[in-house]
């Protein structure tokens, strides 16, 4: 199946960081297969993007070939995507905007998800007073997130829709959490 007007997106941007790796070198087989071990473990993460650059070379010219491949990578039983049906970056008030969830497994099967909770929170940037390290007082912006309501939610086999609000101005997040 094909999910690339899905997005999906990690359950704990805080802890997004990059990592590296080399994995040395291989000798391919004879049908030109050659087997790398990732330790995947050591990286705390809900879900992240796996990035592979490869070099090939003939064994008798030098000569190389280069490719490279990216996927999602998660220890999770399922991971959740998301797909509008319009812009959400601005969306006029009473306007109708929905969003497409699917719940896909380690398969890249999409599959039901119950005992879910789809939570709205309102984003508002507000001014703060802060004391600098010198001792000088400055206004900085910070972001506020409040909690605006909170519901069962649950997606079918072949994905569920859910209305956005639009009756109110303002930022919003949806946060979809396992019950």
């Amino acid at each position: 199946k094909d999910f690339k007007d899905y997005s999906f997106t990690n359950l704990n941007p805080k802890d997004e960081q990059v990592y590296t790796e080399a994995l040395g070198e291989q000798v391919s087989n004879e049908k030109g297969e050659a087997e790398f071990v990732v330790n995947l473990t050591k990286y705390q993460s809900n879900l992240f993007s796996l990035s592979l650059g490869l070099e090939g070379f003939e064994s008798e010219g030098g000569r190389s070939v280069r490719a490279g491949v990216t996927t999602w990578v998660s220890p999770l039983d399922f991971i959740l995507g998301a797909k509008a049906d319009g812009d959400l970056n601005f969306i006029s008030k009473n306007a109708e905007r929905n969003l497409q969830i699917i719940a896909i497994d380690s398969d890249v099967k999409m599959i039901p998800a119950e005992n879910l909770t789809v939570q709205t929170i309102e984003r508002k940037s507000v001014s703060v007073l802060t004391q600098g390290d010198d001792g000088t007082y400055k206004y900085q912006s910070v972001v506020k997130e409040t909690p605006v309501s909170e519901s069962a939610f649950k997606v079918a086999a072949k994905g569920s829709k859910i209305k956005i609000d639009t009756s109110k101005p303002g930022d919003y997040t949806l946060v979809f959490k396992n019950s």
